[in-house]
């Protein structure tokens, strides 16, 4: 099963609450939480607000996977970009974008067994708590942290009998976007 699958309720769910959130609106945040802290965790969260097109070796979805993945926005384009080391793990990246600016990087990691999996979930926890404070929401194995310019969650899950570990950051910007009436697609 690949990325797509596992992530596809996390993306539904994220943006679902971020177009929710009117753009005056503020979200009670940590207060190390500042512009810009998306980008200063490096790895995926540094792609944020940069233009898709600027971007070497993406590659469309698979059939399935673009079929299932309607666009939630005029304009939206989805890609699957080139694996990242991040947390001393490698990640498989998927990147969406509207107007060419990225809004949501989802970060994957496929581990062997749950040791692993569990201890690339701790760092990936740790670093958010620390920029962010404890996470704004818990459910399950899902944990979610809000801020100024956007909002990370983290993810532990099981998917075909491999331990998967999802990152996915969400740009506050995806506040501005129009979003596909119904029947319409770009």
């Amino acid at each position: 099963m690949s990325i797509h699958s596992s992530v596809s309720l996390s993306i539904l769910v994220a943006l679902i609450c971020a177009a929710n959130v009117p753009a005056g609106a503020r979200r009670a945040v940590h207060p190390r939480a500042q512009k810009g802290w998306l980008q200063r965790l490096g790895g995926p969260a540094s792609l944020l607000r940069q233009p898709l097109s600027s971007m070497k070796d993406l590659r469309p979805l698979g059939e399935a996977e673009r079929l299932r993945l309607q666009p939630s926005f005029q304009g939206e384009e989805i890609k699957l970009g080139p694996a990242q080391r991040w947390l001393e793990h490698s990640w498989d990246l998927q990147l969406a974008a509207v107007r060419d600016t990225v809004y949501r990087v989802s970060a994957e990691a496929a581990l062997s067994d749950r040791t692993d999996a569990d201890g690339l979930s701790m760092a990936a926890y740790s670093l958010l708590q620390k920029e962010l404070g404890e996470p704004s929401q818990q459910e399950c194995a899902d944990y979610s942290w809000n801020a100024e310019d956007g909002s990370a969650l983290l993810r532990l899950s099981d998917v075909a009998g491999q331990r998967r570990v999802t990152v996915l950051f969400t740009s506050s910007i995806v506040r501005t976007f129009e979003p596909v009436r119904s029947g319409r697609r770009d």
